[in-house]
């Protein structure tokens, strides 16, 4: 399988990631600058921290070798250890592995922090969706605060990660709505062949006091079926363009993400008028994002089709199964 790790896509073998989808959900001309012609984007230190942090926590879970030293990165993977299983108890092959993931015909690259095909813990007796603590005490995804617990054993996906505040975590909920959520939850489940499976996405702030902020759900095929569904479509987007040959600067753009995350490193590069970025906020504004930017993506498509009809590839791809082939059904 052909690693994306260059940055180009490959057209005869191509393969996707959450990254790529939430790239180009956000904006298709940010993706294909990236992806199609290849720009790496700037250093980023907040980027490699979280990679440095990482680093650290692959040699405690793999190697039990204690975080020691006075770096940020160490102190930041020293607060996430109390949330982790202790490295006695782990299968070295199942931390930091490289996973690929095909469902329905795509494939996926997955980065998987760790994995535990058996993880026992505390569910709710209510609901048996994993517990976790708050401030009030346990509490699981649907909120039952005060629920006594069950003992329960399934497997469980961790990501590890670094943000400057809370305020971009996920929540319990909405994990299965989540583009790497709904994959990892998807692999874990085929993978294991078990109605349902935890998802645990452990935070850790970077800006002031060092604090950490575990989020923990029970996910099985139907929670994530949905968010599954519009991936391949969006995959199926990117794989219509990477076929086409299309250039980073016929793709559709989406003007709001110019400025999001601290600003796209393409901007000045892809270089919008006033007028081209007012058009842009108009047309977001008269309906969702995601059916905005889809729709200018089909148009885009329809374009590539009447220029080439002998082109199949330039036809999106329509409605695909869920059930992967091979695989069990995803059914809770």
């Amino acid at each position: 399988m052909t690693s994306l790790a260059a940055g180009i896509i490959p057209t005869t073998d191509l393969v996707f990631s959450a990254t790529q989808v939430s790239t180009f959900e956000d904006c298709p001309r940010k993706w294909a600058f990236r992806y199609i012609d290849g720009v790496e984007s700037p250093p980023n230190k907040y980027a490699d921290l979280g990679i440095d942090t990482h680093g650290v926590l692959e040699d405690w879970l793999r190697l039990a070798k204690v975080p020691s030293g006075t770096d940020k990165s160490v102190e930041l993977a020293r607060a996430l250890v109390p949330l982790l299983p202790v490295p006695q108890a782990l299968d070295p092959r199942n931390v930091e592995i490289d996973q690929y993931y095909t469902l329905c015909g795509v494939t996926f690259n997955l980065k998987v922090d760790l994995f535990v095909p058996q993880m026992v813990g505390q569910a709710c007796s209510v609901c048996g969706f994993a517990q976790f603590e708050v401030p009030a005490g346990l509490t699981c995804a649907n909120g039952h605060g005060g629920a006594p617990s069950v003992v329960v054993s399934r497997p469980r996906v961790y990501d590890h990660k670094t943000c400057g505040d809370f305020q971009c975590a996920r929540r319990p909920h909405e994990l299965p709505r989540d583009i790497q959520g709904s994959l990892y939850g998807g692999w874990a489940l085929h993978k294991t062949r078990v109605p349902e499976v935890d998802l645990q996405w452990n935070y850790v702030r970077t800006k002031g006091a060092v604090r950490t902020l575990p989020v923990v759900t029970t996910v099985g095929g139907r929670d994530i079926e949905e968010r599954l569904g519009k991936t391949l479509e969006t995959a199926g987007h990117m794989r219509v363009i990477a076929e086409s040959g299309a250039a980073a600067m016929q793709v559709p753009y989406d003007a709001r993400s110019c400025k999001k995350y601290g600003g796209c490193p393409h901007e000045a590069r892809c270089n919008l008028s006033p007028q081209e970025k007012m058009q842009s906020f108009v047309a977001q504004a008269t309906a969702t994002r995601g059916d905005t930017i889809m729709a200018a993506t089909d148009d885009f498509l329809a374009r590539l089709a009447r220029s080439n009809p002998s082109n199949g590839a330039a036809q999106p791809q329509g409605q695909m199964p869920m059930q992967p082939q091979g695989q069990m059904p995803m059914q809770p």
